[in-house]
């Protein structure tokens, strides 16, 4: 952090050519570091570019849905109201909401519901797991149920053209476990085709 104040404060330009990782801004949004929020609010009060998708896994707001890190949702608000775009096209691992389904291990649901807020959509095509609802199906995280049902509730189509690891029902299937059962119910629930 106090590297980055030096630079800036030398005149160095946020949103410079990016390097192999992205630009400054998407690296700090993907940062575990404990100063992470900082700098990011530090890139964005010196006019970073919220929007730029310079880096393979896209736009800073992606690079921070992927941060596993307790941090991931409080970088998420700060770009969101920054003008960071939820439905920019997807980086490496999908869409913002996609890679949060399969990335998140902390705050999973508070961060799907912020980029739900926020006009995500639940339907776009599908990332390197599928549809964000397919990815959390295969994810089979702690709180699969409750983003399932976020998820369905904002329009999630249960029967959507398979990803690459199958239809969500197929992935349903696979997890042979409590948790798999209530998910293939929520499916059937909502309409999901057996055939």
């Amino acid at each position: 952090l106090e590297m980055m104040r030096l630079l800036l404060s030398h005149g160095a330009d946020v949103n410079s050519r990016p390097g192999p990782r992205g630009s400054a801004l998407q690296c700090a949004a993907q940062n575990l570091d404990e100063d992470a929020v900082e700098m990011v609010r530090l890139l964005l009060g010196h006019n970073a570019n919220a929007n730029s998708s310079a880096s393979p896994y896209g736009t800073a707001l992606q690079c921070a849905t992927r941060n596993p890190g307790g941090k991931a949702l409080e970088i998420a608000e700060l770009l969101v109201s920054h003008g960071a775009e939820v439905n920019a096209p997807p980086g490496i691992e999908g869409t913002a909401l996609q890679s949060a389904i399969q990335n998140s291990y902390t705050n999973a649901v508070e961060i799907v519901q912020l980029l739900l807020s926020q006009g995500a959509d639940v339907n776009a095509s599908p990332g390197c797991h599928g549809t964000a609802l397919q990815s959390t199906i295969w994810k089979q995280g702690p709180e699969i149920l409750e983003v399932i049902e976020l998820l369905v509730s904002h329009g999630a189509d249960v029967n959507a053209p398979p990803g690459p690891e199958g239809t969500a029902l197929q992935l349903a299937f696979r997890n042979q476990s409590e948790a798999g059962l209530e998910v293939v119910k929520i499916l059937l629930r909502h309409g999901a085709n057996v055939n």
